[in-house]
């Protein structure tokens, strides 16, 4: 298992249904805004793919499901 701190937020608001956007209100000339979560921080000793935890998790079952030993 990873060792790690997960710090997580959760953020709710109350807007007027006209406020929201969606896809169909999305026209030429909009701008869309996407924040990378790879990299590699300050603490950190090798580059982060940005992948969470639980991804990781499932990837590695995933992976190693037909090189268990199965016990009778």
């Amino acid at each position: 298992m990873v060792r790690t701190i997960i710090v997580d937020s959760t953020v709710t608001a109350r807007i007027k249904r006209s406020d929201v956007i969606d896809n169909a209100r999305i026209q030429p000339g909009d701008v869309i805004v996407g924040l990378a979560s790879s990299g590699q921080a300050a603490y950190e000793v090798a580059y982060n793919g940005g992948m969470v935890v639980m991804v990781l998790h499932l990837q590695g079952m995933i992976f190693f499901q037909n090189s268990r030993t199965k016990i009778p």
